[in-house]
């Protein structure tokens, strides 16, 4: 098992995830993130009908990006 980093951006803001979450393989870190950014939609999803993008960047413990995700 590995800590990985799940860092977020929405298009105007970026947050860097400083704790991490423990990984065992890449099908968890792909349910993880895609999780993480269904909850960011749900909660931030413009009203005003204006396209908006999430995206998820998973990187290791030496800052190397090992998934991303965009919803």
């Amino acid at each position: 098992m590995s800590r990985l980093f799940f860092d977020f951006h929405d298009g105007q803001a970026f947050l860097r995830d400083p704790i991490g979450f423990e990984c065992s393989d890449r099908e968890m870190i792909r349910n993880e993130a895609v999780r993480a950014l269904s909850l960011m939609a749900k909660e931030i999803i413009p009203e005003n009908g204006e396209t908006q993008a999430f995206t998820v960047v998973v990187r290791n413990a030496a800052n190397a990006t090992v998934y991303t995700a965009t919803v």
